[in-house]
Formats: C-alpha cells, structure tokens, sequence
C-alpha cells in the first residue's frame, strides 16, 4: 500500500465541473489508495486563467483533507514548452545557420549582412592543405565589422569566413506551433515568470508540502534537420524546498528573478560552481 501511494491519476481538469464533483472525485483517489494526482489542464477552457485557478484552488483544498500530494501540469496541451500556443517568436526555439565564403589571402574581405536581431558571429579560420580548417587559427572578426559590413584584411593563405546567425526552428507536434527556446536564459525567464510564476504567486505556501512541483510532459527529440525537430527540453523542476525570496543564493549565469532564482539554485548538482 505504501508503494501505491506513490502514484496516482492524471485529473484532468475541463473547467465546468462543479465543486462538489470535483472534491467527489479526489475522494475516489484517495479511496482507491493513491497517495498524489496530477492537475491536468489539457481539456480545460481557461488555462492560466481565473478559472484554472479556481479550479487548482478546489483541487489543493481536498489534497489537503486527503493528505494527498497534487502535481501540477505545466501545460496546455502535450508537449511542454509549447505554452498554449503562445510564445512570442522573439522566445521560440531557434535553429542555428551558417554561411561561409573562401578568400584567398593576402586580399580585402568586405561583405554586409553581419548584424540584425538573428546575427550571431563572424569567424574566419585559415585552411590546411586537405581543406580543412586549423582550429588555432579562428579569428572573431567581431572588431571588423560596423554597421552590419564587414571589412577584413586576410592575411597570406587560403581562408574561410564564416557567418553564424539563427533562424525559426520548426513547430512542436502536428499543431505547429512555437516552443520555448530552453538554451536562452531571457527565454527561459519568460516562461518562469508566464507559467510558473502566478501559480506560485496563488500557492507559494504549498509549494514543496502539498504540492511537490510541476509535472513536465515532453518527449524525445526529433533529428535536427527533420521535418519536426525539437528544441533541448528543460529538465523537470521541483520547487518549494527552499525559501523562495530575492535573497535567494544563484550562479551570474542564472534567471534574474526570485521564483527563477530558486528554481535554478534547486536545479544544480550539489557543489555546482
């Protein structure tokens, strides 16, 4: 019985459930002998709205007179990531692209198209008689370039310069539709401070006693390149074991705000720079 209480349903939450069938049904749960649930969005109407919270709020109070644990969806719709259809594109997964041209040094390198909001860098490496680049030879052409152009002299040798920038990587599942950019910390901030952040806001004194965390539904990634490929997924998060609040102890790489503060110190592997 004790391993039973380990595991539990997805509830799914559809949004015009009255109360007392909702507190009906976790009385189930907690008949049957499961020890937790997770709060299932995908069927529900009001998503990060009142409604969703309404609900949630009906859910940790018959946890509560249950002693049940209540794991909490951090979606929409399956997969993770994708937060409803809703991520603006300047947060969405990117693909990386490059484009490359050779210069025969000593000679004059000018081109444009070195900036703009999906330039990356411009690096130019000298090659070696089988045409391959010398990897101590990498320059960053970064001082060269003003305004987008870029203006080089190559020193003696055969060179390729070589121009990296991003471009929209494809959609999540059969919908298509944009994920969060899980390598990007302001990305990665924003999808903290869209999803994470109000339900911690309604429930932060549940969080790590009622409710453990979130429960993330990814998958495995597609090949890059394929018809559908997906970005790194975030690893899955417990929160609450730790006080949340901007004092909170972070690496200078971490989110800037409290809750993702707290996130990213309960992440790292104890003794983590």
């Amino acid at each position: 019985m004790e391993a039973k209480r380990l595991t539990g349903p997805l509830f799914w939450l559809h949004g015009d459930e009255s109360k007392e069938r909702l507190e009906m049904y976790l009385g189930k749960v907690a008949e049957s002998g499961n020890g937790c649930f997770t709060a299932e969005s995908r069927p529900h109407t009001d998503w990060l709205g009142e409604g969703w919270y309404r609900d949630l709020d009906i859910c940790l109070q018959a946890a509560k007179k249950h002693d049940l644990k209540m794991w909490i969806f951090d979606e929409r719709v399956w997969p993770s990531q994708g937060v409803g259809g809703k991520v603006p594109a300047r947060y969405a997964a990117k693909r990386l692209a490059a484009d490359a041209i050779l210069a025969d040094g000593p000679t004059p390198v000018q081109a444009a198209g070195h900036g703009g909001e999906r330039y990356i860098a411009t690096l130019a490496g000298k090659l070696n008689a089988e045409g391959k680049i010398e990897s101590e030879s990498l320059i960053d052409l970064h001082e060269f370039i003003k305004d987008g152009k870029l203006s080089w002299q190559a020193p003696a040798g055969k060179w390729q310069v070589m121009k990296f920038t991003h471009t929209q990587a494809p959609g999540l599942g059969t919908s298509d539709q944009l994920s969060v950019d899980g390598a990007s910390r302001d990305c990665t901030d924003w999808f903290i401070q869209t999803v994470y952040q109000p339900h911690f806001d309604r429930f932060g004194a549940d969080f790590g006693k009622t409710i453990p965390g979130f429960s993330m539904m990814s998958r495995r990634p597609r090949a890059i390149g394929g018809p559908s490929s997906m970005p790194p997924s975030r690893n899955g998060i417990l929160i609450g074991k730790r006080p949340m609040s901007p004092t909170s102890s972070a690496s200078p790489a971490s989110p800037t705000s409290p809750l993702a503060t707290s996130i990213w110190t309960l992440s790292r592997k104890p003794g983590a720079a």
